[in-house]
Protein backbone atom coordinates (compact mmCIF):
# COMPACT_ATOMS: atom_id res chain seq x y z
CA UNK A 1 0.00 0.00 0.00
CA UNK A 2 1.37 3.93 -1.09
CA UNK A 3 1.11 6.19 1.62
CA UNK A 4 2.00 8.59 -1.01
CA UNK A 5 -0.90 11.36 -0.79
CA UNK A 6 -0.94 14.89 -2.47
CA UNK A 7 -2.24 18.53 -1.02
CA UNK A 8 -4.76 19.88 -3.13
CA UNK A 9 -6.27 22.38 -1.60
CA UNK A 10 -6.38 24.85 1.76
CA UNK A 11 -9.87 25.86 2.87
CA UNK A 12 -11.07 28.72 5.67
CA UNK A 13 -13.54 27.93 7.58
CA UNK A 14 -13.62 30.67 10.51
CA UNK A 15 -10.62 30.66 12.06
CA UNK A 16 -9.56 26.92 11.43
CA UNK A 17 -7.91 26.43 8.13
CA UNK A 18 -8.53 23.14 6.49
CA UNK A 19 -5.20 21.59 4.81
CA UNK A 20 -6.94 18.33 2.34
CA UNK A 21 -4.79 15.26 0.49
CA UNK A 22 -5.89 12.85 -1.85
CA UNK A 23 -4.12 9.87 -0.47
CA UNK A 24 -2.71 7.96 -3.15
CA UNK A 25 -4.33 4.36 -2.23
CA UNK A 26 -8.12 6.27 -2.21
CA UNK A 27 -9.77 8.14 0.08
CA UNK A 28 -8.98 11.94 1.74
CA UNK A 29 -7.17 13.14 4.77
CA UNK A 30 -7.76 16.95 6.27
CA UNK A 31 -5.91 18.29 8.72
CA UNK A 32 -7.71 20.99 10.82
CA UNK A 33 -5.07 23.88 12.22
CA UNK A 34 -6.46 26.02 14.57
CA UNK A 35 -5.88 30.03 14.76
CA UNK A 36 -2.33 30.83 15.66
CA UNK A 37 -1.43 31.00 18.99
CA UNK A 38 -4.59 28.66 20.12
CA UNK A 39 -4.16 25.92 22.80
CA UNK A 40 -5.79 23.38 20.51
CA UNK A 41 -4.17 20.73 18.69
CA UNK A 42 -4.39 20.14 15.30
CA UNK A 43 -6.79 17.54 14.51
CA UNK A 44 -6.53 15.02 11.32
CA UNK A 45 -9.73 13.28 9.82
CA UNK A 46 -9.18 10.12 7.32
CA UNK A 47 -11.47 8.57 5.24
CA UNK A 48 -10.75 5.44 3.18
CA UNK A 49 -13.81 6.30 0.21
CA UNK A 50 -12.89 7.67 -2.81
CA UNK A 51 -15.74 9.54 -2.46
CA UNK A 52 -16.04 10.66 0.96
CA UNK A 53 -14.59 14.51 0.93
CA UNK A 54 -17.88 15.97 0.79
CA UNK A 55 -18.59 14.05 4.21
CA UNK A 56 -15.45 14.70 4.97
CA UNK A 57 -15.34 18.31 4.91
CA UNK A 58 -19.02 17.99 6.62
CA UNK A 59 -16.86 16.33 9.58
CA UNK A 60 -14.43 18.93 10.02
CA UNK A 61 -16.90 21.74 10.03
CA UNK A 62 -18.82 20.01 13.08
CA UNK A 63 -15.77 19.25 14.96
CA UNK A 64 -14.64 22.90 14.18
CA UNK A 65 -17.94 24.43 15.68
CA UNK A 66 -17.96 21.76 18.48
CA UNK A 67 -14.45 22.14 19.82
CA UNK A 68 -13.08 23.52 22.77
CA UNK A 69 -14.93 26.69 23.47
CA UNK A 70 -12.57 28.90 25.28
CA UNK A 71 -10.40 28.35 22.63
CA UNK A 72 -12.86 28.67 19.72
CA UNK A 73 -13.41 32.11 21.30
CA UNK A 74 -9.56 32.69 21.84
CA UNK A 75 -9.26 31.73 17.70
CA UNK A 76 -12.55 34.06 17.15
CA UNK A 77 -10.35 37.22 17.92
Amino acid sequence: MSSRQLRVGLLSFGAWRFEVFDQAAGGWKIILHPAPGSSVAPQTLITDHANGLAELLQKAKAWAMTGNESARLKASN
